[in-house]
């Protein structure tokens, strides 16, 4: 079994207020509509292991965030890698 874990701090350098612009052929002129506005930094985390079984991998991996205004995020993974 081989284990792991990460550790990662995102920075968003560009944290204002964000806008999706569109515009109608039919009806004429510009729309702007606010975004989410994104977080300045969060932390994300990641954790899991691996085994292997003759030529197929197995694993299973957890990840969360921390920190985040909207709501922080969960997760789990398990799968299975097999050579082509």
């Amino acid at each position: 079994m081989r284990p792991f874990a990460r550790i990662g701090f995102a920075f968003e350098s560009k944290d204002g207020d964000r806008f999706v612009d569109a515009s109608s052929v039919t009806l004429g002129g510009r729309y702007s509509m606010p975004t989410i506005k994104p977080d300045g930094n969060f932390v994300q985390y990641l954790v899991g292991a691996s085994t292997e079984f003759g030529r197929v991998t197995g694993y299973v991996t957890g990840s969360a965030t921390s920190g985040r205004s909207q709501g922080n995020g969960y997760g789990v993974t398990i799968g299975v890698r097999v050579p082509m």
